[in-house]
């Protein structure tokens, strides 16, 4: 994996910086399909992966790249960040997390717009996650995000909140 490189030299906010992880965008196809097929699978689970992407492959109108977002204090040390993936005209928010210190202070508001704008500049047109009602849904409200649909009936009593944003 290349080490993550600043966006625009990073965001500077207060003693921390936001950085986008610089990937090579997928465009050839041949290549993608030549790489997925060179790789061998370890387990069943990856066996199904690699079936599966290889489908994708041959059905998706546009390749899938990884769009991860880091917040690094000043030490360099990661206190937070966004692992997604763009593709069909979408941004996917796979995973958001900030440490404890961090949260409730704007970066992950920070990180997500981060993300939203490398998603806008790759094309994207909207952004998509799901979460659970514990993890914060207010915090995508306010972000612009809306709710189409919703998933209740988990034993514990939580429920699954399913957002979409349009992308400038």
């Amino acid at each position: 994996m290349t080490p993550p490189m600043p966006a625009n030299k990073g965001i500077p906010m207060g003693d921390v910086e936001i950085l986008v992880e610089q990937v090579e965008i997928a465009t050839d196809r041949a290549a993608v399909r030549r790489a997925i097929e060179a790789g061998q699978p370890a387990s069943p689970a990856e066996q199904i992966r690699k079936g599966l992407a290889l489908y994708n492959l041959d059905s998706a109108s546009e390749l899938i790249s990884p769009l991860n977002v880091y917040l690094r204090d000043a030490g360099g040390q990661l206190q937070g960040g966004l692992l997604g993936r763009t593709g069909a005209s979408a941004l996917f928010i796979e995973t958001l997390w900030m440490a404890e210190p961090f949260r409730r202070r704007g970066y992950g508001r920070q990180v997500v717009l981060t993300a939203e704008r490398e998603a806008a500049r790759r094309g994207c047109h909207f952004a998509h996650v799901d979460t659970f009602s514990f993890h914060a849904p207010s915090f995508y409200r306010r972000l612009g995000y809306e709710v189409f649909g919703v998933l209740d009936g988990y034993k514990s009593g939580h429920i699954r909140y399913f957002f979409k944003k349009a992308l400038a």
